[in-house]
């Protein structure tokens, strides 16, 4: 297994292509910590909005991201690095199936499918301004980051800030 693969204080989020390990397993994650996963994919949902709709510096953007960090966090202290696997159905973690009957959790796999990131793993000093910069992302045009690139710019792996990185597979048509 590759070192890289999972996110540390240098690398931060990770994105991989399809068929590469995704890093150690823990155990199952359980119910409890399952919905915790869902309801932070909901609040960056959210927080993706709020980044497309209100200007830098808003005291609501503001509070939004800070939310979100916050929650990103405590999932993230239950369980590092957190290592999603995005499908265009939703989101997954070791295999178990996430948020798939939540049309907003849905909605953002898909998306970030189109944009072909396959993985995103988020390690545990992230910062609110690699969130951001994730949710920049994801409210942007995919025709515009494909014209600049891709999310990865061409490479498998892209790493916004030092933690938190996604996998594409720019080789799809």
């Amino acid at each position: 297994m590759d070192a890289k693969l999972r996110p540390t204080r240098a690398e931060g989020v990770v994105m991989e292509r399809e068929g590469q390990a995704a890093g150690p397993t823990s155990g199952a994650p359980g119910p409890a910590f399952v919905k915790d996963l869902e309801g932070l994919l909901v609040t960056l949902r959210r927080s993706s909005k709020d980044l497309s709709f209100y200007p830098p510096g808003h005291p609501l953007l503001n509070r939004s991201l800070e939310r979100a960090v916050s929650q990103l966090r405590g999932v993230v202290d239950a369980r590092a690095p957190l290592a999603l696997v995005v499908s265009r159905m939703g989101f997954s973690i070791e295999g178990r199936p996430v948020g798939a009957e939540n049309q907003q959790i849905v909605s953002m796999a898909g998306e970030l499918f189109v944009m072909r990131v396959q993985r995103i793993f988020f390690a545990q000093e992230v910062e609110s301004h690699e969130v951001a910069a994730f949710l920049q992302m994801l409210t942007s045009d995919p025709k515009l980051i494909f014209q600049a690139g891709g999310p990865a710019n061409g490479r498998t792996r892209t790493t916004i800030g030092e933690c938190f990185e996604m996998t594409t597979d720019m080789a799809v048509p």
